[in-house]
């Protein structure tokens, strides 16, 4: 935050990012506000359920609007309003939320909630699934390489993954593998190649102001002057997160960008090692004696168990983010922040109980 203020002095269009740093500082609040509020495992579990409801609203929407052929993006690609009429960026926002769901899939002892759970999963999967997003593909593929990785009970895990990639096989139309196909084949999209002008736009930027870039939030303003001759005259945003980074408030601007993300995803690992969870049948009801545990306050096994699920599921919303960012400028969208808020505050107050319990034991 304090570089991209910095940046400010040197931007080529200094108001647009005062107004770009304003936006950087709500994200920031919402930050804190996690970090400080969610201060133990059920206001953790609360918040799970309420991103998941709420991706639901957007995700039934670009259902609704393919199945109506409402406002289809280059005539077949489903979308919703506002900042999700992009089906890229919608199929963003729901795949982050993919690790959410897995997560409370596995940790509700509940067979009702985990039959939500499962179905907010599948209209999350069918709305990703009608944007033809590339890069939606690619972090999909991202969250659930790692959730396989991430997960105990490994088999599982790919086994379900599996079933699912058959069934994608069998459904996908000849339009998807067409898209798909452009990602080895870039050179004869217009689309690919404005990303690969894009990023070298924003490698111009950075050597030529290597310090704090072009300013925060200027990396269009700045694409008639650094953009390749081949390009065109058309504008473009820089269609990768690290790029525009780099190219928006130069190296310093990365380094701690990246140093943002790496201790937060080092965080969330730490509380995910704190204990690792024994593997839970996905749709096995809990027995009487659970349910009787579960009204009460959670053991130490059992804190330690949803903390772990809880801060696994964080860790690969993140690397749904950091795949997405690959294709897409989301360096000031929500996710990221909301999710290293998490992180941080399953971090801390999961110390806090560690050291708590091994002064009992003094």
């Amino acid at each position: 935050m304090t570089i991209g203020g910095l940046s400010i002095a040197t931007s080529l269009w200094r108001i647009y990012s005062l107004d770009a740093f304003l936006d950087v500082l709500k994200l920031i609040l919402v930050y804190l506000l996690v970090l400080h509020l969610v201060d133990r495992l059920e206001r953790v579990r609360r918040l799970f359920w309420v991103m998941l409801w709420a991706g639901m609203v957007p995700a039934a929407g670009t259902l609704a609007h393919y199945l109506l052929k409402i406002d289809l993006v280059e005539g077949y690609r489903g979308a919703w309003r506002g900042v999700y009429a992009d089906p890229n960026d919608l199929a963003y926002n729901l795949i982050v939320l993919v690790p959410i769901g897995l997560t409370l899939l596995e940790a509700e002892r509940s067979f009702v909630k985990k039959c939500f759970a499962f179905g907010i999963l599948t209209v999350f999967m069918m709305a990703i699934y009608v944007t033809f997003s590339r890069g939606g593909l690619v972090g999909l593929m991202a969250v659930f390489f790692f959730q396989i990785l991430r997960s105990r009970n490994r088999m599982l895990h790919f086994s379900v993954a599996t079933i699912l990639l058959m069934v994608f096989l069998a459904v996908a139309p000849a339009r998807y593998w067409e898209r798909a196909e452009t990602i080895l084949k870039f050179r004869h999209d217009e689309s690919a190649m404005g990303r690969v002008y894009a990023w070298q736009a924003g490698l111009s930027m950075v050597a030529d102001r290597p310090l704090l870039g072009v300013g925060l939030g200027c990396f269009v303003m700045g694409w008639p002057i650094y953009a390749p001759a081949e390009a065109g005259t058309k504008w473009r945003a820089a269609h990768n997160t690290f790029v525009a980074v780099m190219g928006e408030t130069g190296l310093l601007g990365l380094a701690a960008f990246g140093a943002f993300i790496g201790t937060t995803l080092r965080g969330a690992q730490k509380v995910n090692r704190l204990a690792r969870p024994a593997p839970r049948p996905l749709f096995i009801s809990p027995t009487s004696a659970e349910k009787k545990g579960s009204a009460e306050a959670p053991s130490v096994t059992e804190a330690n168990r949803r903390a772990a699920l809880y801060a696994r599921g964080v860790e690969i919303a993140l690397w749904g983010f950091l795949a997405c960012s690959l294709t897409l400028g989301i360096a000031r969208s929500w996710p990221p922040y909301l999710f290293a808020g998490l992180a941080v505050a399953l971090y801390t107050f999961r110390m806090a109980d560690v050291k708590e319990a091994h002064g009992e034991f003094k």
